[in-house]
C-alpha cells in the first residue's frame, strides 16, 4: 500500500522545531513525518514552504519565524555565503548552544548504540575560527571566470569564496595567489559539459605552525 505524505512540495504550513540535525536542519513533525528545515532552531515556531517530499521524510525551507530562539544570532550579509556552501551549517546559532549541539549528538549517538555512557560538555575554543590546517578546494569557470571557492550545497554549482572563516588565512591566501596566477595564464578548469580541463578541477593546500 503506497503511503501518503502528510504534506505536499511547494504547500505552506506552520510548525514548531523540536530538534536539529547534524547538518544544522531543524526538525518539524506534521503527523510524526519529519521535516529537516533550514534556518530553524529548536524552540522556534515557524512558517515554512515544503521543497521535497520523500517515502518517510521531507525538507523545507523558513519563509518567517514566528517566534525566534534566544540560541539564533543574525548572520552578517558578508557570511551568508558560507551557509550557502554549507561550510558553516550551525551560523545562525550561538558558540555556546553549538558546544550543547555538539554534547547532545554524541549522547544521542551513545543511546542509539544502548550504551549507558555520559558525554561531559564540550570543551570550546577561544578562537573557534581559522583553525583547520588543511582545505581541498574546487575550482570552476563562473561568469567566464576562473573561481575558487565552495559547492552550493547538493550541486555542482560553486560558490565563488575568498575567506572561508574556518580555515587558516594562509590558506585563504595561497589559494588567491594560486587563482590569479592561472587566470592570468589563460588556464580553464574542469568543464562539466566538455569534460575538459587544462587545470587541476580541485586543489589540496595544508599548512604546518611550528611547535616548541
Amino acid at each position: 500500500m503506497k503511503i501518503q505524505a502528510p504534506v505536499s512540495k511547494n504547500e505552506t504550513y506552520t510548525g514548531d522545531v523540536v530538534d536539529v540535525t547534524y547538518e544544522g536542519l531543524g526538525v518539524v513533525k506534521v503527523d510524526n513525518y519529519s521535516l529537516f528545515v533550514t534556518n530553524a532552531l529548536p524552540g522556534e515556531k515557524v512558517k515554512f514552504v515544503v521543497t521535497k517530499v520523500g517515502k518517510s521524510f521531507g525538507f523545507a525551507r523558513v519563509l518567517e519565524h514566528l517566534t525566534k530562539s534566544p540560541d539564533r544570532v543574525e548572520i552578517p550579509a558578508k557570511d551568508r555565503k558560507l551557509a550557502q556552501a554549507g561550510i558553516a551549517p550551525l551560523q545562525h546559532m550561538t558558540y555556546d548552544a553549538q558546544l550543547r549541539f555538539k554534547q547532545h549528538q554524541i549522547q544521542s549517538l551513545l543511546s542509539k548504540g544502548k550504551l549507558d555512557l555520559t558525554v561531559n560538555e564540550t570543551i570550546g575554543m577561544e578562537t573557534p575560527y581559522h583553525y583547520r590546517n588543511k582545505a581541498q578546494i574546487p575550482v570552476r569557470l563562473v561568469n567566464g571566470e576562473l573561481e575558487t571557492g565552495f559547492f552550493r550545497q547538493h550541486t555542482h554549482d560553486l560558490v565563488p569564496l575568498e575567506d572561508f572563516y574556518i580555515q587558516d588565512p594562509r590558506i585563504d591566501k595561497a589559494i588567491v595567489i594560486v587563482r590569479d596566477i592561472l587566470r592570468g595564464q589563460g588556464l580553464t578548469p574542469y568543464d562539466e559539459r566538455t569534460h575538459r580541463a587544462s587545470c587541476e578541477t580541485s586543489w589540496c593546500v595544508r599548512v604546518t605552525t611550528k611547535t616548541k
